[in-house]
């Protein structure tokens, strides 16, 4: 993987290093310390610019979070797992309550225990 990653950014340089970041988000198993590390190392070697590899790196993680809230938002899953009277889809009403005052109790918590483990 890492030389597909490599082939890739030399081919397509920060346009790849956004959509390979942008996947990154989408599908866990493409890492970032992985494709990150390389275009830092083409900008140490002076066929990147670091400012241009640092902006397409956020462009595409940005846009991978935002391809995420929107699926969810498109779901319902943002507003109706925070709505008493709201119906989850093929979710009952109460394991919604449940997981919206677990979330409150504990949301940091579970938050960083679910990051942490992908």
């Amino acid at each position: 993987m890492t030389q597909w990653i490599t082939e890739l950014v030399g081919q397509l340089a920060y346009w790849a290093i956004a959509v390979l970041m942008m996947l990154e988000n989408i599908f866990p198993p493409i890492p970032s310390e992985a494709i990150m590390p390389l275009a830092e190392y083409s900008a140490a070697d002076g066929e990147l610019n670091i400012i241009f590899v640092i902006l397409s790196g956020t462009v595409g993680t940005t846009a991978g979070a935002f391809f995420g809230w929107w699926v969810a938002k498109l779901e319902g899953i943002a507003t109706q797992a925070t709505r008493p009277t709201a119906r989850c889809k093929r979710v009952h009403q109460a394991s919604c309550n449940s997981a919206a005052a677990h979330r409150g109790r504990a949301g940091r918590k579970c938050h960083l225990a679910g990051r942490s483990s992908m």
